[in-house]
């Protein structure tokens, strides 16, 4: 999402401008949501559900009026983030991958492949939203899987000296997120294992990440004197 936003800035100097500014305003919007998170566990210090201590938090503390503008606030963020991640993802699949897989399609076929994106992105989010009702279980298993595959990947695009052949790079994203997942489905049977126990599949799917990228980098010289 960073990336693409800050692509379609129409200069560098305006993609900059735009990043330090988001930066400030994300700083700001962190402050009011953690403040008011504390606030809430003040005042409802027994609450079975923290997910629901800002929406409990305001039939506390706010008037009818002002909670009518709350709880409208509420559900634009909800929808806005929506929005924005299903398009996002929609345009990934469209553009990043199908467009990719048929490279002599004509531009004007691009509209039809993100369209195609946002049904397969509006799918695995009603699948996931289902399986995982939990937001923060939810995020924890995005953030555990993907990142593993994605960090070596995106930080290699920045410096040619860490690049290694794509096909090295495959491979790399397929075994972090498929070992992530693995060692996230079985974590749980080393419970009475010792340190094992403790060990998230984010560092798992990393490990596996970092072992493939250095056989790249090993095998890089060699297609170079080849």
């Amino acid at each position: 999402g960073f990336h693409q936003r800050a692509y379609s800035a129409k200069s560098e100097s305006v993609a900059v401008k735009g990043i330090l500014i988001s930066i400030i305003f994300f700083a700001l919007f962190d402050f009011l949501t953690t403040t008011t998170g504390l606030y809430a566990r003040a005042s409802i210090p027994n609450l079975s559900q923290p997910v629901l201590s800002f929406p409990l938090f305001a039939e506390i503390a706010l008037s009818p009026g002002i909670k009518g503008f709350f709880y409208a606030a509420l559900f634009a963020t909800i929808m806005s983030t929506l929005n924005s991640f299903l398009f996002l993802s929609g345009t990934t699949i469209g553009r990043d991958f199908i467009f990719r897989l048929f490279p002599h399609s004509e531009e004007r076929r691009l509209k039809r492949y993100t369209v195609i994106g946002l049904i397969i992105s509006g799918i695995i989010s009603v699948i996931l939203a289902y399986l995982i009702p939990s937001v923060i279980e939810l995020w924890y298993l995005i953030g555990s899987v993907c990142i593993p595959g994605m960090i070596l990947a995106v930080t290699s695009a920045y410096y040619s000296k860490i690049k290694i052949p794509s096909g090295f790079m495959i491979a790399e994203m397929i075994t972090a997120v498929g070992t992530s997942i693995t060692w996230y489905l079985i974590k749980e049977k080393f419970n009475t294992v010792p340190v094992i126990n403790t060990l998230e599949p984010m560092i798992i799917g990393l490990l596996f990440a970092i072992a493939v990228h250095l056989m790249g980098l090993c095998y890089k010289p060699r297609i170079r004197l080849l």
